[in-house]
C-alpha cells in the first residue's frame, strides 16, 4: 500500500505492524537467536574442555581462569574490530562524498 496523505503528493510506503505482516523478519530474528544461543552453548561447553584436555589444566581454578582470560581476550578483540569497522565505514563515507562532489 502507498500512503499519499499529508506528504504533498509524494508516495511513501505504509508501515505495517504485526507478525502476519512481518513474518519474514520475525523468522529471521528467531533463526539468528537460535544460532547465537547455539554458539554461546558451544563456547560454554568447549572452552573448559579445551582448557582441561589440550592445555592439561587439572584444577577448577585453572580452568576458570582460562575461561575468564578467553572471555577478556575475546572482548578486547571484538572492541578493536568494531572500532576498525567503524573507521572503515567512515573512510568509505568520506570517499563516497568526495567522489560525489567531483562529479
Amino acid at each position: 500500500m502507498v500512503d499519499t496523505a499529508n506528504t504533498g503528493g509524494a508516495a511513501r510506503p505504509r508501515i505495517a505492524l504485526g507478525l502476519r505482516e512481518n513474518w519474514q523478519q520475525f523468522t529471521l530474528l528467531v533463526l539468528i537467536n537460535a544460532f547465537v544461543g547455539g554458539m554461546v552453548g558451544l563456547e560454554r561447553t568447549l572452552v573448559p574442555l579445551i582448557g582441561s584436555e589440550t592445555f592439561r589444566l587439572a584444577s577448577t581454578v585453572a580452568v576458570t581462569s582460562f575461561i575468564i582470560s578467553f572471555g577478556v581476550v575475546k572482548a578486547i578483540t571484538n572492541l578493536v574490530s568494531g572500532q576498525l569497522a567503524e573507521a572503515r565505514r567512515r573512510w568509505s563515507w568520506d570517499g563516497w562524498s568526495v567522489c560525489q562532489c567531483r562529479s
